[in-house]
């Protein structure tokens, strides 16, 4: 989905990965997922489903429990919301506040999820939820920690490339969180 209404993105068109920053073997998986997805959301929308996408507001709201909140988690509500979550701070510019309002909307998701889930399990879509979750707060937590702009990260508080951000992010998930730290490229002359 898009900002706008009924208009779908699909394949690279869809996301902020390009000229320097696209790896070539993914166009053919981004547009046949990505393509299935925008058609996916095209049918939901037809259905009544979604509401209209506005910036300026929070987008989760607790619609993504059952009516009954006893029966659990309705995932496919869930992910509709880590996706709007996702598009509206990690857009093509960001900002801190943007990401920490991202950051604490899908800590919250989150929490929802609890232990629901086997972190193991990988049967299907909605058993692998929960990890999206992680690699979402990962992403989010990186695009916070690199106060610069460099490749397809471009942050309006912090517009031009430092020097010492030169460097790999790294993300770990260690004691029940995920930690942002970063390392020297391998095989920089610099040493950077």
């Amino acid at each position: 989905r898009t900002p706008i209404a009924n208009l779908y993105a699909a394949g690279e068109a869809a996301c902020q990965y390009h000229g320097a920053n696209r790896l070539g073997g993914n166009s053919l998986l981004g547009a046949m997922y990505g393509g299935r997805t925008a058609a996916d959301s095209a049918m939901e929308d037809l259905s009544g489903q979604t509401s209209s996408f506005r910036p300026d507001e929070k987008i989760m709201t607790p619609a993504y429990w059952t009516k009954d909140k006893k029966e659990g988690l309705h995932i496919p509500a869930a992910r509709k919301a880590l996706n709007r979550i996702l598009q509206k701070s990690l857009g093509i510019e960001r900002d801190e506040k943007g990401l920490l309002l991202g950051l604490s909307e899908v800590q919250e998701l989150r929490a929802a999820v609890g232990g629901l889930y086997d972190e193991s399990a990988t049967i299907d879509e909605n058993d692998a939820f929960p990890k999206s979750l992680l690699l979402a707060e990962a992403i989010l937590k990186s695009a916070l920690n690199r106060k610069e702009s460099r490749g397809a990260h471009t942050r309006s508080d912090y517009p031009d490339e430092q020097e010492s951000y030169r460097k790999t992010t790294v993300a770990v998930y260690k004691n029940g969180g995920i930690h942002i730290s970063l390392a020297a490229i391998e095989g920089d002359p610099d040493g950077h």
